[in-house]
C-alpha cells in the first residue's frame, strides 16, 4: 500500500494577477476569469481554492522570476500568511521567501552544477524536470542521473499544461523504475477524476491541477475521496 494521492493546486503569477496556463506559451496567457472565481486577484483565487477543498498544499509559479522579468516574491509572502498550508513556490533560480518550499525548476538552470548549487544550499528542495514535446529543458542528462535528485520532484509537462490531454503516466513509469525511492509529482493534462485515478495507481505521489478547478469539473466529495484512497 502507498500513501493517498496528493492534489496540489497550481496557481500561475504574472504581473500581480493570476493567469491561465495553456501549453507553455507564456506570452498567450491571461488573467483568470473561469467557472471557480470571476477574478484574477491571487488572494481571491485563492479563497475560491479554500471553499472548494481544503488543500494544504499550494504550488505557485512566479513567472515573472522565471522570465527574468522581475518577481513576484512580496507578494508571495503576503499569500503565504494568507494559506493555512504549504506553500511551494517555483521562481527561478531565486531564494523564495522563509516558510516556503523551493522548487527549481530545469528549465531555469544551464548546468547540473549550477542546479546542484542552488539545491544545496535550499531546505527541502523540490526539483521540477521541465519538459516539451517529450524532451527535457535543462541541463543535460539530468532526468538520467538520479544521483542528483532531492527526495520530491515534479514531472512537468508544458505542452499538457491546459491540453485535457491526461498526464504522461509512460514518464512516471520509467523514473519510477530507475529511482524507485523518489516522490514524483505530475503536471500538466489532468482532465477529471479518472486521470488522478490513473495517477494514484500508478504510483504518483501527487498531481498539480490548474484547469480542472478553474473549470470546476472535478466533483468536491469524490475529490476528497480519491486523495483517501491509497494504491495497491
Amino acid at each position: 500500500m502507498s500513501a493517498p494521492l496528493q492534489v496540489i493546486p497550481a496557481v500561475d503569477l504574472m504581473d500581480g494577477r493570476v493567469v491561465r496556463a495553456r501549453g507553455g506559451r507564456r506570452s498567450d496567457y491571461q488573467a483568470l476569469d473561469c467557472a471557480l472565481v470571476a477574478d484574477s486577484r491571487p488572494h481571491a483565487v485563492l479563497d475560491a481554492l479554500l471553499a472548494f477543498h481544503s488543500f494544504d498544499t499550494l504550488y505557485i509559479a512566479d513567472l515573472d522570476a522565471i522570465d527574468g522579468r522581475g518577481d513576484q516574491l512580496a507578494l508571495v509572502r503576503e499569500l503565504a500568511e494568507h494559506w493555512p498550508g504549504v506553500i511551494w513556490l517555483d521562481a527561478g533560480a531565486l531564494t523564495p521567501p522563509g516558510g516556503v518550499r523551493p522548487v527549481f525548476g530545469s528549465e531555469a538552470f544551464v548546468d547540473n552544477e549550477t542546479l546542484q548549487a542552488a539545491l544545496a544550499m535550499a531546505e527541502q528542495p523540490i526539483l521540477s524536470l521541465d519538459r516539451r514535446d517529450r524532451g527535457l529543458i535543462g541541463p543535460a542528462g539530468l532526468e538520467h542521473e538520479p544521483s542528483l535528485w532531492p527526495q520530491d520532484l515534479i514531472l512537468m509537462e508544458l505542452d499538457r499544461v491546459g491540453s485535457g490531454r491526461g498526464p504522461e503516466l509512460e514518464r512516471l513509469a520509467a523514473l519510477r523504475a530507475r529511482a524507485p525511492g523518489y516522490r514524483f509529482h505530475l503536471a500538466g493534462g489532468v482532465h477529471g477524476l479518472a486521470d488522478l485515478e490513473a495517477a494514484r495507481t500508478a504510483g504518483a505521489a501527487g498531481v498539480l491541477l490548474a484547469s480542472v478547478l478553474w473549470d470546476r469539473t472535478l466533483d468536491p466529495d469524490r475529490l476528497t475521496a480519491i486523495c483517501m484512497q491509497h494504491a495497491d
